[in-house]
């Protein structure tokens, strides 16, 4: 601000503006003249100061912008798996409906000597349809390896296999009322005596439209 009044005195005196006149009455009035100046620049000077905060945040806005599409790029399908709240596949389309699927396990003897637990729970917007007669079932490859029922939202499976599965285990979930069938976003690797997720603290099925 000094820099900017030096500069103006400075022009005030080239051009005149101060005289060498004894009579107060002109002083006074260069006075009044400077004063006004003064309060003009310093007007200019917060306008501009606004202006540079206006401008910082939206460079600001445009940084997040940018940033968020390039995760989009980065992860074209993120949006698709949802949050741990999440994982309900869009529904405003319309898909495919399926009669109940009737789905029947392997025996648990013979080759199938192995088991591991799973327990899934239905991520809250899917659980408003369930029902006691919805399926859940656990496959390798198209071989069904464990069936379950809705209790409260949660299915409890026991996933027998060989202990050799080459595969991961996939899961999908029949809703009687709706007759969506669903598929997991999880494959799990058929491991023996493997416990994923317990009664008391369930995983969330993550999934979409079979």
């Amino acid at each position: 601000m000094k820099h900017w009044l030096f500069i103006i005195s400075a022009a005030m005196l080239s051009s005149g503006l101060f005289s060498c006149s004894d009579d107060p009455e002109d002083y006074s009035d260069d006075l009044a003249e400077i004063k006004k100046m003064q309060g003009d620049l310093s007007v200019k000077l917060d306008s501009l100061s606004k202006a540079q905060k206006e401008l910082d945040k939206k460079q600001e806005d445009l940084k997040k912008t940018q940033e968020e599409l390039n995760k989009k790029l980065d992860d074209p399908e993120g949006g698709e798996e949802g949050g741990e709240e999440g994982g309900t596949p869009d529904t405003s389309t319309v898909f495919k409906k399926f009669e109940n699927p009737a789905w029947s396990s392997v025996a648990f003897d013979g080759d199938f000597a192995y088991s591991m637990t799973v327990v899934y729970q239905l991520p809250s917007d899917m659980k408003n349809s369930a029902t006691d007669n919805d399926l859940f079932a656990a496959f390798v490859g198209n071989e069904c390896r464990a069936v379950g029922k809705s209790i409260n939202g949660v299915f409890l499976l026991t996933v027998i296999g060989t202990g050799d599965e080459t595969e991961p285990v996939v899961f999908r979930y029949w809703n009687a009322s709706t007759q969506y069938m669903y598929e997991s976003l999880d494959k799990i690797p058929f491991t023996p005596d493997l416990i994923y997720g317990v009664v008391d603290n369930p995983k969330t099925f993550k999934c979409r439209h079979f």
